[in-house]
Protein backbone atom coordinates (compact mmCIF):
# COMPACT_ATOMS: atom_id res chain seq x y z
CA UNK A 1 0.00 0.00 0.00
CA UNK A 2 1.23 3.42 -0.57
CA UNK A 3 -0.74 5.43 2.21
CA UNK A 4 1.56 3.74 4.97
CA UNK A 5 -0.37 1.36 6.52
CA UNK A 6 1.23 -1.34 7.92
CA UNK A 7 0.41 -4.56 6.87
CA UNK A 8 -0.23 -7.14 9.63
CA UNK A 9 -0.64 -10.44 7.71
CA UNK A 10 0.36 -11.53 4.35
CA UNK A 11 -1.09 -14.96 3.05
CA UNK A 12 0.74 -15.93 -0.26
CA UNK A 13 -1.85 -18.58 -2.83
CA UNK A 14 -0.91 -21.12 -4.84
CA UNK A 15 -2.72 -19.58 -7.72
CA UNK A 16 -0.76 -16.39 -8.07
CA UNK A 17 -2.45 -14.05 -5.72
CA UNK A 18 -1.97 -12.29 -2.23
CA UNK A 19 -3.78 -11.74 0.72
CA UNK A 20 -2.83 -8.72 2.73
CA UNK A 21 -4.36 -7.78 6.28
CA UNK A 22 -3.56 -4.32 7.54
CA UNK A 23 -3.59 -2.18 10.79
CA UNK A 24 -6.39 -0.44 9.41
CA UNK A 25 -8.53 -3.40 9.60
CA UNK A 26 -8.54 -3.89 5.85
CA UNK A 27 -8.06 -6.75 3.42
CA UNK A 28 -6.61 -6.65 -0.26
CA UNK A 29 -5.94 -9.31 -2.25
CA UNK A 30 -3.30 -8.33 -5.34
CA UNK A 31 -2.21 -10.50 -8.66
CA UNK A 32 1.30 -11.21 -8.27
CA UNK A 33 0.94 -11.47 -12.50
CA UNK A 34 0.34 -8.50 -12.71
CA UNK A 35 1.04 -6.48 -9.61
CA UNK A 36 -2.49 -5.05 -9.53
CA UNK A 37 -5.27 -4.77 -5.95
CA UNK A 38 -8.02 -6.61 -7.72
CA UNK A 39 -10.22 -6.21 -4.42
CA UNK A 40 -10.56 -4.64 -1.53
CA UNK A 41 -12.83 -5.40 1.37
CA UNK A 42 -14.31 -2.95 4.03
CA UNK A 43 -12.56 -2.34 7.19
CA UNK A 44 -13.43 -3.98 10.40
CA UNK A 45 -13.69 -1.74 13.23
CA UNK A 46 -9.90 -2.61 14.93
CA UNK A 47 -7.09 -3.61 13.39
CA UNK A 48 -6.35 -7.13 11.68
CA UNK A 49 -3.66 -9.35 13.42
CA UNK A 50 -4.11 -13.01 11.07
CA UNK A 51 -5.23 -12.96 7.89
CA UNK A 52 -5.44 -17.38 7.14
CA UNK A 53 -6.28 -19.29 4.40
CA UNK A 54 -8.30 -22.01 4.21
CA UNK A 55 -7.33 -23.03 0.63
CA UNK A 56 -10.75 -24.95 -0.43
CA UNK A 57 -10.95 -25.63 -4.22
CA UNK A 58 -11.09 -22.61 -5.63
CA UNK A 59 -8.39 -20.70 -3.35
CA UNK A 60 -10.90 -17.77 -2.00
CA UNK A 61 -12.23 -18.68 1.23
CA UNK A 62 -10.42 -16.71 4.13
CA UNK A 63 -10.58 -16.10 8.00
CA UNK A 64 -9.51 -12.83 9.46
CA UNK A 65 -8.39 -11.91 13.01
CA UNK A 66 -9.33 -8.95 15.16
CA UNK A 67 -9.45 -7.76 18.83
CA UNK A 68 -12.62 -9.54 19.00
CA UNK A 69 -13.65 -10.80 15.82
CA UNK A 70 -13.28 -13.59 13.04
CA UNK A 71 -14.71 -13.32 9.82
CA UNK A 72 -15.04 -15.96 6.88
CA UNK A 73 -14.23 -14.06 3.42
CA UNK A 74 -15.66 -16.01 0.42
CA UNK A 75 -14.53 -15.74 -3.13
CA UNK A 76 -12.83 -11.99 -2.41
CA UNK A 77 -12.91 -10.81 -5.97
CA UNK A 78 -16.42 -10.63 -6.02
CA UNK A 79 -17.16 -9.33 -2.47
Amino acid sequence: RSDGVAATSVVQLPNSEVVGGFADGSVMLWDLRTGRCVSELPASSHGLSAVVSILPRDYRSFVTASANTLRVWQDLRTT
